[in-house]
């Protein structure tokens, strides 16, 4: 329940999913896992985000 956005439903099935979740270093490298963090793509004066 501590991530952004996600309900207990989505938490407890991404827990029954992940397993052992002390492998990643920081909440951030989890929801990076997830996909949760936003990112962006650049490449000249293209922009993807």
């Amino acid at each position: 329940m501590a991530l952004r956005r996600v309900s207990l439903v989505t938490a407890w099935t991404v827990l029954a999913e992940l397993g052992d979740i002390s492998r990643f270093d920081s909440p951030r490298q989890l929801m990076a896992y997830l996909g949760l963090v936003p990112s962006e793509h650049s490449s000249g004066s293209r922009r993807v985000v």
